[in-house]
């Protein structure tokens, strides 16, 4: 049983006031039902909801916008405010990403430019947040209500875009698969892709990594299981030393 937050304050915001008694159900049953992911962008049968409700969805839905959208064709509705009112913490923002595997790309990204403060805010960048590349037939959303969801129920080619920009960009080329294996791993608590190919690209001149051939560069999944996008080099160091020549007195 899934356990959601609904503020009190709803039934003052003059939106929902002026809504008809059959949008206010229909606005508190799209945030309140075990399809319901944790992105607030699911797919569900107009069937189910007239079921559970009485409502038919296409003729209840225009009401509520702009505040909650109908992809009639796919079958799925978008609840905008969801995601942003129950993330609290990382680990329901990587749920939240994960569960969108059965959405099309096209509202996935509009879900994305949505929510973008909100992913950045847990390093999440939206390069990686899967969806679905084929669209036959409608299939429910993920209902499993644990928001430790694991990193498997997202397409494996859709966890390691941007690996292999990162495997050119990486001086040491050195276990491959481990290093694939802990990029996915580290989706929601890596910075952007172009951050890290910025940071390796610094970190290609510092001492660290230049000395003895490159003896002392870290294998890349080493790497990337620290953060290594974190360390801060010797180059960046005296940088940030005003007036700096790179050379010590003697």
């Amino acid at each position: 049983m899934a356990y959601r937050s609904f503020s009190t304050e709803t039934w003052q915001d003059p939106w929902f006031e002026s809504l008809s008694v059959r949008a206010k159900l229909l606005f508190i049953y799209l945030w309140t039902n075990d399809v319901c992911n944790q992105a607030g962008c699911y797919q569900i049968s107009p069937r189910r909801v007239e079921f559970e409700t009485s409502l038919k969805i296409q003729d209840t839905i225009t009401e509520l916008q702009p505040k909650a959208e109908w992809f009639k064709a796919e079958q799925i509705v978008w609840v905008k405010s969801f995601f942003k009112r129950q993330c609290a913490n990382e680990k329901f923002a990587l749920a939240g990403i994960r569960s969108l595997y059965c959405i099309p790309k096209s509202i996935v990204d509009l879900w994305c430019i949505h929510n973008l403060s909100n992913l950045k805010k847990y390093g999440i960048d939206t390069v990686s947040v899967p969806y679905k590349t084929g669209f036959d037939t409608v299939c429910e959303s993920v209902t499993d209500t644990d928001t430790d969801t694991g990193p498997d129920t997202v397409p494996r080619q859709r966890r390691e875009v941007g690996f292999d920009d990162f495997w050119k960009a990486y001086p040491r080329k050195i276990g491959k698969q481990e290093a694939k294996k802990a990029w996915t791993r580290q989706n929601g608590n890596r910075p952007p892709l172009e951050t890290i190919i910025s940071k390796i690209e610094i970190l290609k001149n510092s001492d660290q990594w230049s000395k003895q051939g490159g003896q002392f560069i870290p294998h890349p999944a080493t790497w990337l299981n620290r953060g290594g996008w974190d360390d801060e080099s010797d180059v960046e160091i005296k940088e940030s030393i005003p007036g700096w020549s790179g050379k010590y007195d003697s």
